[in-house]
Formats: structure tokens, C-alpha cells, sequence
């Protein structure tokens, strides 16, 4: 999972906007549950799927290619932070794999 994450945050610009249409979009979707796992949001990761089955394939792309021209993220919000995705925002994550204390 780890690896999936920081290899999307790594992409050039310009594949990235090519998996952002419509069609391929699907996995940015899958970049957003993972995501959300990733930061323990139980919220963002029911959200992202629903809005990815239903939205995926036309709004969410649009947003995502928007996004990325604009900051090189996809569109994210954390619903457990409260926060949106940002440039830096790949700093931001925990890729380290998540260990029951």
C-alpha cells in the first residue's frame, strides 16, 4: 500500500493527468481509499468509494485533471483531519506499514 501511495505522489505531472481521464480515473479512486486507510479515516474511505463508483468515470476526473494543472495533487480531503490535499501533502502521509500496538 505504502509503495502504491508514494508511487502516485512520484508520477510526472503528465501521467498523472492521463490517469485522471475519464475511463482511467478509477485509479484515483483507489489512490483516494488507499489514501484515506492510510490516515485512519474510516469516513474518507466509504465517501471516496461511493463517490468513485458513482462519480468516477466524469466529475471526479474533471476535478482531478483541474487539480492536477493546478497543484499536482488529485482531489483528497481528509474527513478525519479536516483537510484537503496540497502540494505538500505527500510529505504529510505515514507510508510506513500500520502495526497493532
Amino acid at each position: 500500500m505504502k509503495e502504491f501511495l508514494k508511487g502516485m505522489d512520484d508520477l510526472p505531472k503528465v501521467v498523472k493527468i492521463i490517469l485522471a481521464l475519464p475511463g482511467l480515473d478509477i485509479i484515483w479512486s483507489v489512490y483516494r481509499v488507499i489514501k484515506a486507510y492510510s490516515k485512519n479515516d474510516q469516513v474518507g474511505m466509504i465517501v471516496w468509494l461511493l463517490l468513485g463508483l458513482f462519480l468516477g468515470w466524469n466529475i471526479l476526473a474533471i476535478c482531478d485533471i483541474i487539480l492536477l494543472l493546478l497543484n499536482d495533487q488529485p482531489l483528497y480531503y481528509c474527513f478525519k483531519e479536516g483537510t484537503s490535499s496540497s502540494k505538500n501533502d505527500a510529505v504529510d502521509v505515514d507510508y510506513t506499514d500500520k502495526k497493532d500496538n
